[in-house]
């Protein structure tokens, strides 16, 4: 690759510009855990920006970005970072948000298996995690962590948000949380992504801040090879998942409707389609020396996928044939 052909024009015939947004001081990205916000931060990271880019992947830097209160050295600059919602706010800042909401299935079986250490390094079957995800699912009421996540400042939640307790209460019930989130949504965010639609987010997203050029990201797939896929799951593991997941779902849904409808009126156009199908990077998101990383071929990719679910179907079947027993006494429980 050339230097002019490590980006892409993400320019579209309408003019999308958002100017509170564009101008706006302090942009943060609210990282939903599992969201697909490292991909979308890391695209931003790499990309030619008009403001510094603060993509704080840990504790520390976090902590480090308070005490020297780096935000006030410049004019403007976006920030992303796991539990940082509100926390400038409350301390006095005028912030705008952006952030990305997940299939809320997808991103819950994505949560427990990284939270259980797969992707990190971890020994042993993928065939014990899920049976423990399928008790683990049957054991919970609530597991709307996005809406959650959403309704209530960092130093609001009465503990770290998860839906891996069985006591999971707040001070807020799952219905009022609901219409916090719809409330903040509407009032602090000014551009919500859908993860599952994430290339037509990111192209959307950099036409309303005015950015004309964008890197390849990277898909920073930790959990993707051992985790099962929601329609491999048996039938009354994913009725149990609609059922303590419906806040989230009623969320996601409404913001996805408002994504596809710019989508629909917005055409992305020809450069949307040279970049779509040019593939994914290689490198992992946290490669920080890797400037513009090579660029795999979307056959490839498509082809490791296809044996992977091969893989991942032959083992679903197994566990289904293994977990009749827990079935059975589900289908008495609930008559």
């Amino acid at each position: 690759m050339n230097t002019e052909d490590k980006f892409f024009d993400t320019r579209i015939d309408a003019d999308l510009l958002d100017p509170l947004l564009a101008q706006a001081r302090l942009v943060v990205f609210h990282h939903i855990h599992k969201t697909a916000g490292s991909t979308f931060s890391l695209a931003i990271e790499r990309s030619p920006c008009d403001r510094p880019v603060f993509f704080l992947r840990d504790e520390d830097e976090k902590m480090a970005f308070l005490r020297d209160e780096t935000w006030k050295k410049h004019d403007r600059c976006f920030i992303s970072c796991h539990r940082f919602y509100g926390i400038l706010d409350e301390l006095g800042e005028q912030v705008t948000y952006v952030a990305t909401l997940r299939n809320p299935m997808n991103r819950l079986i994505a949560d427990f298996y990284w939270r259980q250490g797969w992707g990190q390094g971890r020994s042993g079957s993928p065939r014990e995690t899920l049976d423990d995800f399928i008790e683990f699912v049957h054991q919970v009421d609530n597991a709307n962590h996005q809406v959650y996540d959403l309704a209530l400042y960092e130093s609001e939640k009465l503990e770290k948000i998860t839906p891996f307790s069985e006591k999971n209460t707040h001070a807020m019930s799952v219905d009022d949380a609901l219409d916090k989130a719809r409330e903040r949504l509407r009032t602090s965010f000014a551009f919500v992504g859908i993860a599952d639609l994430l290339d037509e987010s990111l192209f959307l997203f950099f036409n309303r801040m005015g950015w004309e050029r964008i890197a390849m990201w990277t898909r920073e797939a930790t959990t993707s090879s051992y985790r099962p896929q929601v329609e491999d799951l048996p039938w009354y593991v994913q009725k149990r998942l609609r059922k303590i997941l419906e806040a989230d779902q009623e969320l996601y849904d409404e913001q996805r409707i408002l994504l596809e409808k710019q989508i629909k009126d917005y055409p992305l156009g020809e450069a949307f389609k040279d970049y779509k199908a040019m593939g994914r990077i290689e490198d992992s998101c946290y490669n920080k020396d890797i400037s513009y990383p090579k660029v795999v071929r979307l056959e490839g990719e498509q082809k490791r996928q296809g044996h992977e679910l091969k893989r991942q179907k032959e083992l679903t079947t197994k566990l289904m044939e293994r977990n009749k027993k827990l079935m059975d006494l589900y289908i008495k429980a609930v008559g």
